[in-house]
């Protein structure tokens, strides 16, 4: 800065311009540091716009299979839990779908290892005979995918799904974020005013058709 400046005085008196002394360099110097420095302070910080993350919907299974999606809900005032069951085929169609009120199995886990198993049980009692079962449940469908027994509480409830599986010519079971698994989560939550088993053939409960529509992503 101070060379700058040195340089600037010189060209000035060469054009014959008025300047300041040479012995207030050192001052002005100074002086043009401190506004720029209190400039840098005050220039607004770029706004960054957070990116909303894509929102995540159900996707259909592949073509000629059917996909089961399944969830559980807890009342814990009542000490009982909902179990939700939605199939839909290719194309986004409605093959059946359920939600049941049954007494709370003593955990979590059981609630959605009880969910699956009357998810795959009902695909089967509709014949279809390519399914993927999905659930938002990491630990239900891990153990699902582990190929020894099953030792917890829940682990018969694990057994039972794997000996029904044998019965369809193709089973996937996969793991899905809550928000595609949106429809068979708010049947869970419906079965708090079931007495207790309600079925509905090739559609959703009324209340949820709208949301049916919107649940698809292509």
């Amino acid at each position: 800065m101070v060379s700058w400046l040195i340089w600037y005085h010189r060209n000035r008196l060469r054009l014959q311009q008025p300047t300041d002394p040479i012995t207030q360099i050192a001052t002005r110097a100074q002086e043009l540091l401190t506004e720029f420095a209190n400039g840098q302070e005050q220039l607004p910080m770029p706004l960054i716009q957070p990116r909303s993350p894509e929102a995540i919907k159900w996707h259909p299974p592949t073509p000629g299979r059917c996909k089961v999606n399944y969830d559980g809900a807890i009342f814990s005032n009542t000490n009982e839990a909902g179990l939700g069951v939605i199939i839909r085929n290719d194309q986004g169609e409605v093959m059946g779908s359920l939600s049941q009120r049954v007494p709370f199995p003593h955990s979590v886990e059981a609630v959605e290892a009880y969910a699956a198993r009357c998810a795959i049980q009902f695909a089967k009692d509709l014949g279809i005979m390519k399914i993927d079962l999905e659930g938002d449940s990491r630990i239900i469908v891990d153990a699902l995918l582990h190929a020894g027994p099953c030792s917890t509480f829940y682990g018969h409830i694990i057994e039972d799904i794997k000996q029904i599986a044998k019965a369809f010519s193709s089973v996937q079971f996969k793991h899905v974020k809550r928000d595609g698994n949106t429809l068979a989560h708010l049947l869970a939550k419906r079965a708090r005013l079931n007495t207790s088993l309600e079925i509905w053939m090739e559609s959703v409960p009324p209340e949820l058709v709208s949301i049916l529509c919107s649940d698809v992503s292509y």
